[in-house]
């Protein structure tokens, strides 16, 4: 990928509020002098998929931060997902087992409804769909609906996905907090069938909404703005689109606390940017408050 920032991201800078805060520094607190440093130095990088790389040119620090870091750790090393291995896992994974269909799974009003959305959404008829699982429909569209609903989206070019090609271009290590293997499982295997089902007809039903959504939680990170984002984020829709709680630890909470033990291990090999989806942030459960609890001092850089 190409290391270019657009002349626009000016205008976004001058956007950034005082609360501008997507990217932190991460030190190791001494016990024994009760002051900061043990001399590596450490960031944590809150990213967002629909979000144009050229936001970064806006972060306070971040050119500093990256030039000075050994490695750059994300949810997944990018490069391990496009193996030939993984493919195979994700080819196997994303198939409804037996000979279950997509139609099986809904009336005939819903699924009339899911396969106008499709068409509508995805330009493709369902029944080139029928042996995806639902988990995997929804994911296409949430991604179509970022296409239109967020200006200057490219799903080939994504901040996380960039970093890893920015440092493995300077020689930096690149690392990753989960394997490709446990991402897909993530996505196809955490929810029954009937569960997927009922949540891509409600995002199909409700897919202008979902649109809004997107935007707005891109506007958010635009102005890198946590408390924002987090805001958009937990608003509930009150209907099948809203996780449930143990969706919800699943997705978020339960990957925190298993990155915040890797996380020292990984940090003693060296200065590390930890690059992760800006909602693994926030909240009482996040990666901020997890890392403090620790013992690490974690700022704001301004």
């Amino acid at each position: 990928m190409k290391r270019v920032f657009l002349v626009g991201v000016m205008a976004v800078a001058m956007a950034f509020g005082v609360s501008a805060q997507l990217l932190w520094k991460v030190e190791k607190t001494k016990e024994k002098e009760n002051k900061v440093g043990d001399g590596v130095v450490s960031y944590l990088l809150g990213t967002h998929h629909f979000a144009p790389v050229e936001v970064l040119e806006g972060v306070a620090g971040f050119k500093e931060a990256f030039e000075g870091v050994e490695q750059v750790c994300g949810e997944v090393v990018m490069e391990e997902m496009a193996g030939q291995e993984v493919a195979e896992v994700l080819v196997g994974a994303v198939v409804m087992p037996g000979d279950t269909t997509l139609q099986m799974l809904y009336c005939e009003e819903d699924y009339a409804a899911v396969a106008e959305g499709l068409k509508e959404l995805l330009g493709v008829d369902v029944a080139l769909c029928e042996r995806l699982k639902p988990a995997v429909i929804a994911n296409q569209l949430e991604v179509a609906m970022a296409m239109k609903a967020v200006r200057g989206f490219d799903p080939e070019l994504q901040i996380d996905g960039w970093l890893q090609q920015e440092a493995l271009r300077e020689g930096k290590r690149v690392v990753g907090l989960e394997t490709p293997e446990f991402q897909i499982g993530l996505m196809v295997e955490g929810q029954s069938l009937e569960r997927q089902a009922r949540m891509l007809l409600c995002a199909v039903v409700n897919a202008a909404e979902a649109q809004e959504q997107i935007a707005e939680l891109t506007q958010a990170y635009m102005n890198q703005d946590i408390e924002g984002l987090e805001a958009v984020a937990t608003t509930a829709q009150g209907n099948d689109c809203d996780m449930l709680p143990e969706e919800e630890a699943r997705l978020i909470s339960d990957r925190n606390r298993r990155w915040v033990e890797a996380m020292p291990a990984i940090m003693e090999r060296g200065a590390t940017l930890f690059a992760v989806g800006a909602a693994h942030l926030i909240g009482p459960d996040g990666l901020i408050n997890l890392l403090r609890a620790q013992g690490y001092t974690v700022e704001p850089v301004r």
